[in-house]
């Protein structure tokens, strides 16, 4: 069919894919920024009904950059990351790689940011409102509570991962390969091989998850 009559244009570029699992302070900045911009305005147009405009503008913004943008985003990286290789049998020639992390790093700081920002400019709009102030303060805590679970859960499962590719390198080898065959050997080419990756592990994790986590996880 005439590209014209479908609507498709056999030339044009395929589409961008884009990749859920990035999120971006700078766009969560814009969210939030658009957000308080429009109570501002609600506000000064009508501040009578200030308390019920804040609490609409709050869920709209919870849900544009809560469970659309961050939610997602917490998601996609524990689906392409962590979840088939969860269901892999053996990881031994599998290289990890941890750049996810750098993604829960930026998760942790826009969340904090939308913290601040309800704590700070939201809540004194719905403090005169018992009800409006107890619902804000029941969604904004349950949301943070459930992306502190999903955070958790993903570095509970890359501990998993590190534990499940050392046992596929411990597993790849016969029992009787751990003797040692000299007098001088101190290690095998096993113990070696672990002992590599738990380096290059430490190496690349520590430089981009801060000392505190390290030593929870």
């Amino acid at each position: 069919m005439p590209s014209s009559i479908s609507g498709i244009d056999p030339n044009a570029p395929p589409p961008e894919v884009i990749d859920e699992s990035i999120v971006s302070t700078s766009k969560a900045e814009q969210i939030i920024k658009h957000g308080l911009e429009s109570l501002t305005r609600a506000v000064e147009l009508v501040p009578t009904k200030a308390s019920e405009y804040a609490m609409d503008i709050y869920e709209l913004l919870l849900f544009a950059l809560g469970n659309s943008y961050i939610t997602v985003g917490l998601e996609s990286i524990y689906t392409k990351n962590i979840l088939d290789l969860q269901q892999s049998r053996n990881l031994f020639n599998y290289d990890l790689k941890f750049d996810y992390l750098n993604h829960l790093t930026t998760i942790s700081g826009i969340l904090y940011l939308f913290s601040m920002s309800i704590q700070k400019i939201m809540f004194p709009f719905v403090v005169s409102s018992n009800a409006s102030k107890n619902k804000l303060i029941a969604l904004t805590n349950g949301y943070l509570s459930n992306c502190e679970v999903g955070i958790d859960l993903i570095l509970q499962d890359t501990v998993s991962l590190i534990s499940k590719k050392t046992i596929s390198i411990l597993s790849a080898q016969g029992n009787d390969y751990f003797q040692q065959r000299e007098l001088t050997q101190d290690t095998t080419e096993t113990c070696e091989q672990i002992t590599n990756f738990l380096i290059e592990v430490n190496s690349e994790v520590s430089k981009i998850l801060s000392d505190s986590i390290l030593e929870k996880e």
